[in-house]
């Protein structure tokens, strides 16, 4: 108050603890702390977070273009680095991929390559990516889930913040746990009221929900993705310090044991670029073992093609992007080419006869050469040679068979 009369008011929750805390049942708490590019969580306000709370148990999920951010500037990142102080990041593939749609057209291979680049960008920069859990934003199928068992997954937390209970995915080798956030707890974040008091407010009904089920309780997802910094610090305060709650890894957050009915079919449909998929990876493959250095390189194309898979692109432009990779490949195949040559003349069993190659690329290119003649037997019949860049003439080395 001041001397006209009230100058500003607030109201908070006030939780009474039991007088021997010491001997309190703690309510376990995963909390998912996102980090954002743009909107939401910044990485330098998530620095401070961490830093002030540096032994609190959050996992982190890093938004789109964290990583690129943090290579940028060096500087934040050894900041963000200390203050995540090896609690994990939660991995997944920097581009939107449906794991279900992938596996369903026999192309689990493209999927792993996506996490595993994510993985090694973070273990680049000093973060503890996770290796056996894995956030997902959309259903999964059977296929799906037998796909991430396969690769060594074997949890995953749906970051939709859906409202179903965790539970088990089960397939033909194994069950997938899927942990899920607490909805409507999270959704406290996204209220009107003041980032202190939408706090408090979750702090009150953490402590109700306390006295009647002790369950694991997973927060996070798009609503505390937005969450204010003011909020995220009174959240972090009370599980470091009240006497109720109990933060844990999330690997602990999967309890559920229920049954999951899968999802019938993937989100994405690649159904109709799945021959084209398969035919431009195996001419990829084949450009793998042709360059050697210089012009575009076999895991750019890679992940060009990963790229016209992501969930951002409509069909048709997912189409069109499909078509222009394999379009790159033939194009970079056919940087070597033989040289008009007139007809030789071979006067004796054994000569040589010149062939003349241009390699338009900007390096060398490895080459196999096949002759198909029945006059003459080659010596580099079936050799695999190195074409430096311009043109060569090489002198073939034949042994007629008859004059």
């Amino acid at each position: 108050r001041g001397p006209d009369g009230p100058v500003a008011s607030t109201r908070t929750n006030l939780i009474r603890l039991p007088t021997e805390t010491a001997e309190l049942e703690l309510l376990p708490v995963g909390i998912i702390l996102s980090v954002a590019s743009a909107d939401g969580l910044t990485v330098a306000e998530a620095s401070n977070l961490l830093a002030n709370h540096p032994t609190v148990p959050v996992s982190v999920l890093l938004g789109d273009g964290v990583l690129a951010q943090l290579y940028d500037d060096p500087a934040l990142a050894e900041m963000f680095q200390q203050a995540v102080n090896d609690r994990p990041v939660l991995a997944r593939p920097e581009l939107r991929l449906d794991p279900s749609a992938l596996a369903e057209i026999g192309q689990q291979a493209l999927y792993q390559d996506a996490l595993n680049s994510t993985r090694a960008a973070m273990t680049e920069l000093g973060l503890s990516p996770t290796e056996t859990l894995l956030p997902v934003d959309l259903a999964l199928t059977t296929e799906g889930a037998q796909m991430l068992l396969e690769l060594g997954i074997d949890q995953v937390v749906d970051i939709c913040a859906s409202s179903q209970p965790g539970g088990t995915i089960t397939t033909p080798d194994g069950r997938l746990h899927v942990i899920r956030i607490d909805d409507d707890l999270t959704s406290e974040f996204a209220a009107r009221s003041r980032a202190e008091s939408r706090a408090h407010h979750l702090l009150a009904r953490l402590a109700v929900r306390y006295e009647t089920d002790r369950a694991p309780i997973v927060l996070g997802g798009p609503a505390m993705a937005k969450a204010e910094v003011n909020s995220l610090e009174i959240l972090l305060s009370a599980v470091d310090q009240l006497g109720l709650l109990e933060a844990v890894g999330l690997d602990t957050a999967a309890s559920g044991q229920l049954p999951i009915r899968p999802a019938e079919s993937p989100a994405q449909d690649l159904s109709d670029l799945s021959a084209e998929i398969s035919q431009t990876l195996d001419t990829i493959d084949t450009y793998e073992s042709f360059h050697l250095t210089g012009g575009v390189s076999p895991e750019e194309i890679r992940a060009e093609l990963l790229a016209a898979l992501s969930r951002d692109l409509n069909p048709e432009n997912r189409a069109r992007a499909t078509a222009a990779v394999a379009a790159s490949m033939e194009s970079a195949l056919g940087v070597v080419t033989l040289a008009e040559t007139e007809s030789v003349t071979v006067a004796a069993r054994r000569s040589t006869i010149p062939l003349t190659i241009d390699n338009s690329a900007s390096g060398p290119r490895s080459v196999l050469l096949r002759f198909q003649t029945d006059k003459v037997d080659v010596v580099q019949d079936g050799a695999v040679l190195e074409i430096p860049a311009g043109t060569s003439q090489l002198d073939i080395e034949v042994e007629t068979r008859s004059l």
